[in-house]
């Protein structure tokens, strides 16, 4: 499976992609979600209502999947 497909099963789009970041957004019980990857620098945030988030570990699951199909770990 796919991070892409990890990260729908979770509920969240991916709903932004630009030479910057990409951002995958959910909502759930009119609560905002949202995981950013920036490019740059390599680096992971999840906001809630733009504040700092935790990270469930079926996102932590996704995420590692995402960061090994981006060939950031090497």
């Amino acid at each position: 499976m796919s991070a892409d497909e990890m990260f729908e099963e979770l509920g969240y789009e991916k709903v932004s992609d630009d030479k910057y970041s990409f951002e995958y957004r959910k909502i759930l019980d009119d609560d905002l979600f949202e995981i950013n990857f920036w490019k740059e620098d390599k680096t992971i945030s999840k906001n809630y209502y733009r504040e700092m988030g935790y990270i469930t570990t079926k996102e932590l699951q996704a995420i590692n999947k995402k960061v090994e199909e981006l060939g950031w770990m090497k």
